[in-house]
């Protein structure tokens, strides 16, 4: 995307194309999958054996230093300052792994992918700021720890990858970059003000709820080309469900990975969480859920009708496609919602939520005789730290001869639930 090679057609944007391109290669075996994900969908990728062997035969060329001109791709690792200036009007893409002369940058000028890969530069040169095509800036392994002013001239920017501990907080000028497309940050890094103008966003993990003007939970209601994954922290500075609303989760549908996230240890203070949450439901194709923090007794109308409809006509509320929810340090949660139904539900985690005290039917969803099997796809359940939990019950009511209940469960764990008297053997 960088290189310009991706052109957006009217179904499909610059980073659905790349992804098509790269199952082409696949098929076509000139790449590899490396890793996978727990969707099977491909994670990582490595070049076949004999494509490397070929690309490598035509970079062992006997060329020789002088010889090298016109060049568009240049991977360095110490500085030389010979071969960049014979190159730099051609040069596209330069990946430097040394310290480098600051005063050259401005000679690339057709410069559109720039990576910095040595811990010895701290700083980004003013000449940066002339690089007027640049589309692509990464910084992860510097020393940089402030982003100038100035990198909100790099008007075309549409890749800033700068995942450091060292950077702080960002410059309010990143703002005026409207192309930009994908911000990649670490999740301590503040964010700057209005980041609601970025409409062209597909990344951003990392959203912390602020309580002024310019970084409240409405800035991200004009981002909806967000996708993959978003945490969002501090929603206890959201005020209610209106508000809420105005991040417009439901309409976030490249989003598959949502993680909402309360200020933990606010225990006895009244909280307006129940109503906060309600108001951020998400969309039908969300894959995996996480709350931490939450206030509430009870979880609000989505999360407590995920079961499918009992006469096949889908589902009362569609989240039928989850495949991993976490819940974690609900302190007054009193009822876990009903997740028994979930179809493609595959992992369970519930951490320290300190006023469980049984998990009664609805847990499990309705039980008749249309819906015969309890957590069809579960894989993994997790109870941890849940101190008052006494008995996991509700399917003692159904015929056990006819009902499956975790038919596919591979891990079980039960940590630091002390009371816990009974748990379901019909599975």
């Amino acid at each position: 995307m960088g290189e310009g090679f991706l052109e957006a057609d009217e179904s499909s944007d610059m980073e659905a194309m790349g992804e098509k391109i790269v199952y082409v290669l696949l098929r076509n075996s000139l790449l590899q999958i490396a890793e996978r994900d727990v969707y099977g969908n491909a994670k990582s990728c490595v070049m076949h054996d004999l494509v490397h062997e070929l690309a490598a035969s035509v970079l062992r060329g006997s060329f020789k230093e002088d010889e090298i001109t016109r060049v568009r791709y240049i991977f360095l690792k110490e500085d030389s300052s010979d071969v960049l200036k014979k190159n730099a009007n051609y040069l596209r893409t330069l990946l430097f792994m040394d310290n480098i002369n600051g005063n050259m940058f401005s000679n690339f000028e057709s410069l559109h992918v720039l990576t910095f890969g040595s811990w010895e530069v701290e700083e980004l040169s003013s000449e940066i700021k002339k690089l007027i095509h640049l589309r692509v800036l990464d910084i992860e392994r510097t020393s940089i720890e402030y982003l100038p002013d100035w990198i909100g001239e790099l008007f075309h920017l549409q890749t800033l990858r700068a995942c450091s501990y060292r950077l702080k907080p960002l410059p309010s000028t990143l703002k005026n970059l409207r192309n930009l497309r994908h911000l990649y940050i670490m999740k301590d890094v503040e964010l700057f003000a209005e980041i609601g103008l970025l409409t062209c966003l597909r990344t951003l993990k990392f959203f912390r709820v602020g309580d002024k003007n310019g970084y409240k939970i409405e800035e991200l209601g004009s981002l909806n080309c967000l996708k993959g994954e978003l945490q969002i922290d501090n929603l206890e500075r959201v005020c209610n469900k209106e508000e809420a609303q105005k991040a417009d989760l439901s309409n976030k549908l490249k989003l598959l990975k949502l993680n909402l996230g309360w200020k933990i240890g606010r225990e006895g203070e009244p909280t307006n969480d129940e109503n906060v949450l309600e108001g951020l439901q998400p969309h039908s194709r969300l894959e995996e859920l996480e709350i931490s923090g939450f206030g509430g007794r009870n979880f609000p109308s989505w999360t407590r009708k995920m079961e499918v409809d009992d006469v096949g006509q889908g589902s009362r509320l569609p989240l039928n496609k989850l495949v991993r929810i976490t819940l974690s340090d609900c302190s007054e949660c009193e009822e876990i919602p009903m997740f028994g139904q979930l179809p493609k539900l595959k992992c369970l985690l519930l951490y320290r939520l300190s006023n469980v005290k049984s998990i009664n039917p609805s847990f499990y969803g309705s039980v008749n005789d249309v819906t015969r099997t309890v957590f069809p796809a579960l894989e993994e359940l997790v109870l941890d730290r849940l101190p008052k939990l006494t008995v996991l019950k509700g399917i003692e009511s159904v015929d056990a001869s006819a009902v499956n209940v975790f038919p596919h469960l591979q891990h079980l764990t039960i940590k630091d639930c002390s009371v816990l008297m009974s748990f379901p053997t019909h599975f």
